[in-house]
């Protein structure tokens, strides 16, 4: 399943077909074959209730989570390297997760975004060290933030707490309520956030002095 076609799953809807790539095995593997959670998992008697809840819930919300990362992360490699960290946090969670706090594709999604935001700054880093390695002068770095960029560029360089929010809101459309839950925040730090977004992206969206139109 491409991501295109991941990201037309809404919120709650159940997956009625199961990808090849994400089926469980009778071994009760998990998706990607994460030796690490096949390995809590053996650690649980066969039909364990937590394991089958866990496993059933994977398999509901996979494809919107998967594509929940690739949007933020922009790299296949890393995001299934986030699943699997997100899929093991999750599952050593399961147990406690109580129904009273929300639902468990907010919970789910917090864990996905979470691990997103430590890839991302690990990423950060890596690049930062780079940088100092290549003597790239400030003065350049400067420049080039202020030249005209694409939108994909602009949401690359946003903070991850603000790519989050426009992803949730623009992208999959969810409402400032659902994004807020989450994102672990309220309504109206999802709205804020937004605005600051915006902000920072409306120069690859609105056209520069004599031009027609944003660049593609």
């Amino acid at each position: 399943m491409s991501v295109k076609e991941s990201a037309s799953q809404t919120v709650g809807q159940v997956v009625m077909a199961t990808p090849a790539y994400i089926r469980l095995p009778r071994t009760r593997a998990l998706p990607y074959g994460d030796a690490r959670v096949e390995r809590a998992a053996a650690a649980l008697p066969a039909g364990t209730p937590e394991w089958d809840l866990f496993e059933a819930t994977l398999r509901r919300y996979h494809p919107e989570l998967r594509a929940f990362a690739y949007k933020f992360l922009r790299d296949p490699d890393q995001t299934d390297d986030v699943l699997q960290d997100a899929y093991l946090r999750a599952f050593r969670a399961f147990p406690r997760f109580d129904p009273a706090t929300g639902t468990q594709i907010a919970w789910l999604y917090r864990i996905v975004y979470r691990c997103c935001v430590d890839e991302w700054r690990r990423n950060r880093r890596r690049q930062r060290l780079l940088q100092v390695r290549s003597d790239a002068s400030t003065a350049d770095f400067a420049l080039a933030t202020v030249e005209r960029i694409t939108f994909r560029e602009a949401l690359d360089r946003l903070q991850p707490e603000m790519r989050a929010a426009v992803i949730l809101v623009h992208w999959r459309g969810l409402d400032y309520e659902t994004a807020g839950a989450i994102l672990g925040i309220p309504a109206g730090t999802v709205g804020s956030r937004l605005t600051k977004a915006r902000a920072l992206l409306r120069p690859a969206i609105e056209p520069a002095d004599g031009e027609d139109g944003a660049r593609p």
